[in-house]
């Protein structure tokens, strides 16, 4: 049995981020902090960066990463068969990268450990590893793009197996996560006039074609659910009076139906039109309350009526100008012109409610 990642540990680099972040606390799960520990014991040629503390990670447990990420590249150079702290140190290393960290691992040495490593566990991690650093357009030489390939070919296969079980027991839920994940490994597999290439995509996609259904109904429920989040996003935001937010927030759900109403299918459009209505229910509410308040809107006293008419008024000054309205006057600006949709509600005690369209609020009497 091969190294799990000797080909690897060769030309693994870990740059670390700011010291600011290098200085956050980590806890790594237990197999890995007894290979640490052991290593510390029996220490390694090739380990790099700062010497270990007297105190091995079993006995001290959170760690900053700066002290933590020597250790791992160490772990991984050092030939063992252990296969599943490599591929959890792998795990590891690539969460850091996610994170923000610079972490460089040789495609080639990537692609042989997915292509052939003797472990499930490292190969997976080699793979993830190798679409990572794929995503950022990296220049491959023409024998290490045909052993990508490969790798590629292979984790697609692997793939199409998961999602017929996945099918096969209606995982809807599961099933989201794969298609992506094969949607993502189909195109890092494309490669402009390859005949074969373009053979194989062609006959992946016949295989797509068998769930069609199932791939509209999950990307309707994605987009629903995406819908409805932005829409939560909106209400919360619009009661916080965070008005440039919840605007914000419309935009995206107008991209997000425009794309729901490029599919031909009446049940994206249906819920499209839902979900762009309650949208702009909410977009146009938002835009009244930023209106109110801005309005220069005061009441300087309040006048009731305690007879049989009952007319009850109150002097409110608007745009610097102070005019006596009773219930159900529309407003004037500054220069005496109508405000449109503005009027008196009700006057009562200590305050005035007001309506701007349809949507009311109160102005509490401002007392000198």
């Amino acid at each position: 049995m091969r190294s799990s990642l000797a080909p690897l540990a060769l030309g693994l680099v870990v740059a670390l981020a700011p010291l600011a972040r290098a200085q956050e606390k980590e806890k790594l799960p237990p197999p890995v902090e007894e290979a640490l520990e052991g290593l510390d014991r029996g220490g390694s040629q090739h380990q790099q960066g700062p010497a270990p503390k007297e105190a091995s990670p079993a006995h001290q447990p959170w760690l900053t990463r700066a002290e933590v990420a020597p250790r791992l590249v160490a772990l991984l150079r050092k030939s063992s068969k252990d296969h599943a702290t490599h591929a959890a140190a792998l795990k590891i290393l690539g969460e850091w990268l996610e994170a923000g960290y610079d972490v460089t691992v040789p495609l080639e040495s990537l692609a042989d450990v997915a292509a052939v490593d003797s472990d499930a566990g490292c190969r997976a991690s080699a793979v993830v590893a190798l679409r990572t650093e794929l995503r950022s357009g990296a220049t491959l030489s023409p024998e290490l793009d045909a052993k990508v390939q490969l790798v590629l070919a292979a984790r697609i296969e692997t793939l199409f197996g998961e999602i017929e079980k996945l099918a096969v027991a209606h995982d809807i839920g599961a099933l989201g996560g794969k298609l992506a994940e094969l949607d993502e490994f189909m195109r890092l597999y494309e490669r402009p006039n390859v005949e074969a290439n373009a053979k194989k995509l062609a006959a992946w996609d016949k295989r797509l074609e068998e769930w069609k259904e199932i791939r509209l109904a999950i990307q309707l429920q994605v987009w629903i659910g995406e819908g409805n989040e932005l829409l939560r996003l909106m209400v919360k935001s619009k009661q916080a009076e965070r008005f440039t937010e919840t605007l914000a927030a419309f935009k995206q759900i107008d991209q997000l139906v425009a794309r729901m109403r490029r599919e031909e299918r009446e049940e994206y459009h249906r819920n499209a039109t839902a979900i762009l209505t309650r949208a702009t229910g909410l977009r146009d509410e938002t835009l009244r309350l930023q209106r109110i308040k801005t309005l220069d809107l005061v009441v300087s006293a309040i006048v009731l009526d305690g007879g049989t008419a009952g007319i009850n008024r109150a002097i409110v000054h608007l745009g610097g100008v102070a005019r006596i309205y009773a219930e159900n006057d529309t407003l004037l600006d500054g220069a005496g012109k109508l405000v449109e949709g503005l009027k008196v509600v009700k006057v009562v005690e200590g305050s005035v409610k007001f309506k701007l369209e349809d949507t009311e609020f109160i102005r509490e009497l401002r007392l000198p």
